[in-house]
């Protein structure tokens, strides 16, 4: 839906438009499989986090 500005979704360089489709080791199919796969992360941790931007994945480190 979008990307908050000064959180780690925009330091990691995602933009508005970016659909989430792998977090860590989870695959995100929808918002319930996306916040279980959140919910694993604590401050301070950091991950991969595949996004699909313009019909083509997109893998990028997230810090938490």
């Amino acid at each position: 839906d979008g990307v908050s500005e000064d959180k780690p979704a925009q330091k990691a360089g995602l933009q508005k438009g970016d659909v989430v489709i792998k977090l860590g080791d989870s695959t995100v199919t929808n918002m319930m499989s996306y916040m279980r796969a959140l919910s694993v992360f604590d401050s301070g941790d950091s991950t991969k986090v595949t996004v699909k931007r313009d019909g083509k994945p997109l893998e990028v480190n997230l810090n938490f």
